[in-house]
């Protein structure tokens, strides 16, 4: 297991509950990833919170909201796959029929005490909305959001989610190496994954695989060539730890994997001088404080609504104006 994020996590927790013997490698010299730096909610449909309630949340109109709401340029209401490549929407159909029963398994093995996101007492809020646009095809505008909850009953966020998984990992007694950095996949002359390589305090080691690797590692959020490369317009700093650099982009590119969808990202807007400042920013925009508050463009122009998510917002600084856009180079203009 490549990675110790809560997706890794979980997969490492999965396999060591079916019997298989697993190995965790983290490239970082702690536990958690991004994701103990993270507000800990996870998007689950039809999970266990709306089944209490009688609240049912049906496949088909589910697929359609994601895939509305995430390619409207390809969707078809009247197509098989929604207008998506064959691909994509597999990809949406394992989301919704594995999602549920992922959260189900980490409450069965008490891996994690989950309940509804909030971040404020119950009674004293609602469950959040849906960030897309609430269509004809989203039957659940809240709900599906869930997090975890501390001992004490009270909302957790990224640190205490890893927390408790880390003590089911060291229940299970599955081994954690950190400081090891995966750099390639080990393979036979049949293009077998055998194991991998990494490197550890500047040593090159080799692990073997009997069943498989799986890699659950973060992004590219610092690796500027792959930013330049990929993504559209300027993108300065993140949230995630720094150890986010793509390794899996040039590892998963030399056995010939597909790569796809290389230009999307999960965007939240930052405080440039934060991100100038610091390698990892302590907290995005989440919501832009205040009820009187105005986010205009660099022509004083009202650019978006200011209480729309912070993923839309941030893509509206993408936007080209090729009748507003001027450089200024020595004084003139071009």
């Amino acid at each position: 297991m490549v990675g110790s994020g809560a997706a890794a996590s979980v997969a490492a927790l999965a396999a060591a509950k079916d019997g298989a013997k697993v190995l965790m490698l983290e490239k970082a010299p702690v536990y958690g990833g991004t994701s103990a730096k993270s507000g800990g909610a996870f998007w689950v449909p039809n999970n266990f919170r709306l089944k209490e309630r009688g609240i049912e949340d049906p496949k088909a109109s589910l697929l359609a909201y994601c895939a509305a709401y995430s390619y409207p340029h390809l969707f078809d209401s009247n197509s098989p796959t929604l207008g998506l490549g064959e691909d994509v929407y597999k990809l949406l159909e394992a989301f919704y029929d594995n999602a549920s029963p992922m959260t189900d398994m980490l409450r069965e093995i008490k891996a994690a005490e989950i309940g509804r996101f909030h971040v404020l007492p119950d009674g004293q809020g609602t469950d959040l909305p849906d960030y897309g646009v609430l269509d004809g095809n989203n039957k659940v505008p809240r709900g599906r959001c869930l997090g975890p909850i501390k001992p004490d009953g009270s909302p957790g966020f990224g640190a205490e989610l890893m927390r408790q998984i880390k003590a089911r990992i060291d229940a299970y007694g599955i081994p954690l190496l950190t400081s090891h950095q995966v750099v390639r996949l080990v393979t036979d002359g049949d293009g077998a994954v055998l194991g991998v390589e990494a490197l550890n305090d500047g040593k090159e080691v080799s692990f073997g695989a009997r069943k498989g690797v799986i890699f659950a590692t973060g992004g590219f959020t610092y690796n500027r060539e792959m930013l330049n490369l990929h993504q559209t317009g300027p993108v300065y700093g993140g949230c995630g730890v720094p150890t986010n650099t793509g390794d899996f982009v040039s590892i998963a590119g030399a056995v010939g994997a597909k790569l796809g969808n290389m230009g999307s990202a999960w965007r939240a807007e930052i405080v440039l001088e934060e991100a100038l400042e610091y390698v990892s920013v302590p907290s995005d925009v989440w919501i832009p404080p205040g009820d009187s508050m105005f986010i205009v463009n660099r022509y004083g122009n009202r650019v978006f609504n200011e209480k729309r998510n912070y993923h839309d917002r941030a893509r509206v600084h993408q936007h080209y104006d090729p009748n507003g856009s001027v450089a200024k180079i020595g004084g003139s203009q071009r």
